[in-house]
Order: C-alpha cells, then sequence, then structure tokens
C-alpha cells in the first residue's frame, strides 16, 4: 500500500473498514454526511476516489477520531514484514516477541490509516499461535478481507489467500482450501517475500493430498523443499520431510518414509524447536505400526519421549493397538487408561472403543465402533487412521475365522490405497 503517493486512493477502502466498526450503514451516512450513496459505495470498491475532505467530514460528522500518521501504517507493514520473516524461518524467540508486540499495537492501529493491516496482523497472529482461539468475531471480520485486496501488494495478498486456506482446511472444507490455495499461488510474485511460496506448497500440499491425490500433494510438497533449500531456509525443508513421510505411507513406500522421517529426528534439535520433532516422533510411530513392525514402535516411543501436558497426542493411541497385536491384552488396556478422554479427539475415541469391544469378543459393539469410526475418518479424511482402522479389522476378521468380513474388509482396504473413501457409493 503505497499511501505516500496515492493517498486518496484508498480512503474509500478505509471509510469502509471505519463505518463497519463502528456499526454504520452506508444509506445512514450518505444521508448524514449528504454525499451521494452511489458515489460513496463506488467508493468504498475503489471505483471512485474518496477526497480526503470528504472522509474528514464523515469523521467529524459521527465524532470519530482518526490518526492520519502515515508512519503508523509504514510501522504496521514492517511489524508484517518481522513477523513474517519470524514465521517463515521458525524463529521461535523472535515470534514470541514480535507477537507481544502486535498485540500491544492493535488498537492503535485500528482508526488510522493502518487499520486494513489489523486484521491481517490478527490472522497472521492467529495462525502462529492458536488458530482455534480465533474470535467470532475475528473470523467474520476476516472474511470481508476480500473487498479491500486491492490496497494490498500481491504477496499479501497471496498471505491473505493463505490464511484463508488454512481457516478452511481447519473447519475441514477442503474444497474451499483448495481454491484459496490456488488464488494464493496466483497472486503470489515474491517482491515481498520469496519463501511464501514454499509455505503455500507446503500447506497447498496437505489439501491436494486429503482431497486429490496422494502422488499431487507430494509433488507439491517436493517443489516447496526446493524452494527453501534454494534459500538456505533448513528448519522448513526439515518440515517438507516430514510431510513427505506421511505421502510416502500412503503409496506404502515404508522404508522412503522412515529415511525422510530419520532426517528430522537427527536435525530438527540444530534447527527449531520441539514441535517438529515430535511430529516427526508420532510419524515414525505409524510408519513402524503400518509396517507392522509393533515391537520397534513401542520401543521408539519408550526411547522417544513426547511431552503431552499442552494436550498433544498425535500417534500415541497407536501404542496399545500395537500391545494388543502383540497379544499383550492386559497391558493393552493398562495403555489406554493412560490417555485423559478429554483431550482425546474424536478418531482417537472411537479407535478405543473399537480396540476395546475386540478385547470383549462382542460382535455388535465390533460393528457399531467400526461404523462409527469410519464415519469420523471419511468426514476428516483421515487416510492413514484409515489404513490402520483396516489393518486391525484384517486381522481380527482372520483370527475370527470371518471370511465374509474379512473379504469386504480387504475390498475396502483397497479403495483407501486407491485414495477412495470406504463410505462412498
Amino acid at each position: 500500500m503505497d499511501i505516500y503517493d496515492d493517498f486518496e486512493k484508498y480512503l474509500g477502502f478505509i471509510e469502509k473498514k471505519i463505518r463497519l466498526k463502528n456499526e454504520l450503514s452506508l444509506e445512514n451516512v450518505s444521508k448524514d454526511s449528504k454525499i451521494a450513496k452511489g458515489y460513496l459505495s463506488d467508493a468504498e470498491n475503489g471505483k471512485r476516489i474518496l477526497k480526503e475532505s470528504t472522509f474528514r467530514s464523515i469523521l467529524d460528522f459521527y465524532g470519530i477520531n482518526f490518526n492520519f500518521d502515515p508512519s503508523l501504517l509504514e510501522n504496521a507493514r514492517i511489524l508484517l514484514n518481522d513477523l513474517m520473516e519470524s514465521y517463515i524461518y521458525k524463529n521461535i524467540k523472535k515470534e514470541k516477541r514480535i507477537l507481544e508486540t502486535v498485540a500491544g499495537k492493535l488498537a492503535s492501529y485500528e482508526n488510522s490509516l493502518a487499520c486494513l493491516y489489523s486484521l491481517l496482523l490478527t490472522m497472521m497472529s492467529a495462525r502462529m499461535k492458536n488458530p482455534a482461539s480465533l474470535s467470532k468475531k475475528d473470523k467474520d471480520a476476516f472474511c470481508t478481507i476480500d473487498d479491500y485486496l486491492p490496497v494490498f501488494e500481491n504477496d499479501e495478498k497471496a498471505l491473505i489467500f493463505y490464511l484463508k486456506a488454512f481457516q478452511a482446511r481447519l473447519g475441514q472444507d477442503f474444497d474451499l482450501s483448495l481454491t484459496a490455495y490456488s488464488q494464493a499461488l496466483d497472486s503470489f510474485d515474491g517482491k515481498l517475500w520469496p519463501q511464501l511460496e514454499g509455505i503455500i506448497k507446503l500447506n497447498y500440499a496437505q489439501s491436494r493430498m486429503i482431497e486429490t491425490s496422494y502422488y499431487e500433494g507430494y509433488q507439491t510438497v517436493q517443489e516447496a523443499h526446493d524452494i527453501f533449500i534454494k534459500h538456505g531456509n533448513y528448519a522448513r525443508a526439515l518440515m517438507c520431510y516430514n510431510n513427505m513421510a506421511n505421502y510416502l505411507l500412503c503409496f506404502q513406500s515404508y522404508s522412503a518414509a522412515k529415511a525422510h522421517c530419520q532426517k528430522v529426528l537427527l536435525s530438527a534439535g540444530s534447527f527449531t524447536g520441539v514441535l517438529l520433532y515430535r511430529q516427526a516422533v508420532t510419524t515414525m510411530l505409524i510408519i513402524l505400526t503400518l509396517e507392522e513392525s509393533f515391537q520397534e514402535a513401542i520401543q521408539f516411543a519408550d526411547e522417544h519421549p513426547t511431552d503431552t501436558s499442552d494436550g498433544f497426542v498425535g500417534n500415541l493411541i497407536l501404542i496399545p493397538y500395537c500391545y494388543y497385536r502383540l497379544g499383550q491384552m492386559d497391558q493393552c488396556l493398562e495403555e489406554m487408561q493412560k490417555f485423559d478422554p478429554e483431550i482425546l479427539e474424536s478418531d482417537n475415541k472411537a479407535f478405543f472403543a473399537l480396540l476395546k469391544a475386540i478385547l470383549q469378543e462382542d460382535p455388535f459393539k465390533i460393528e457399531a465402533a467400526k461404523q462409527k469410526m469410519l464415519r469420523i475418518c471419511c468426514r476428516q479424511k483421515n487416510w492413514l487412521m484409515l489404513m490402520v482402522l483396516y489393518q486391525l479389522l484384517i486381522d481380527y476378521y482372520k483370527s475370527a475365522n470371518e471370511l465374509e468380513l474379512l473379504v469386504d474388509a480387504y475390498e475396502e482396504n483397497g479403495k483407501v490405497l486407491r485414495h477412495f473413501l470406504p463410505l462412498e457409493k
């Protein structure tokens, strides 16, 4: 936003943001300020110029205290750039420091030339902390940011679409996330943040893997990896290895998946914090489980303890299953009891319910638990847990000599491996 050279060009967008913040309707502002509604609407949508004198008259009429100091805008842009740099390079200490600064600055940006950046800074801050904690008001406000897109630079537009895509994926709207990630890549030009393309692709890959194909997801994350290596960003490159391991699992390429995961486990401490390391630990657990190295999975979990004090569980829920597959039923139950039900996700709870039903050898409970877990995993498009589910069912139906159900399980597992949901007709 070059506010210095083209000051009045953006006042219409800013007027709209201020108007909505103060809960003023277009009709009332037009009537009260004696400005034609059509002219005001065109100005708010960038079709006409709103003169500074007109904008000031609106502010004066409603008694809105507005700061015209352009240094606030420049400050907001510098803050966003610093935030992005720390995010791109996974500099956790710098991230925390800047996030505290952002929190202290947002209020001063609201009634100033920097007001449009407050939305972007709020969303980016939430993305870096806890996206689920974003208030409904902030989510609703961010939905309107498309109205202000002409104000932003191309990389800023790309960031907006990236954040919208992430929110869509968080809400399990994978179609919308794919569209928004494509828009992000189309908007990107690399003038502000060259590595933003890699971050978009790294996340885009996850939606492509979930929604379209494992292979497309794998290809996209490889492209992201190449971008980060080019810029010497080894922390992000390691994140790519972890993702590649998950996609290779879907191809049942266990050795290659292990190799990628080991790169993270050996190097993670050198470049970033504990989050990437524990993600690699839980990825390795599902690799060992799917290749049926159950004793090795248990030993690996013992040798790589994971902090769950913040509610993180990951694939640790596979440990009771590994004991079950080794025939250690008492240990299986004991391990399940270690998990606080309050922190378990719905798919984890369903998996435990199925395990318990199998231990009780109750066919009715088994079928009910199986169907519930299927519905959850299909809704989430959780391909890896579907693979674990059918591994469990195939083993159980073999031992119970349930030949008809065994054939069905093999057929449904084949669908999953070909990227078709079992409950789809």
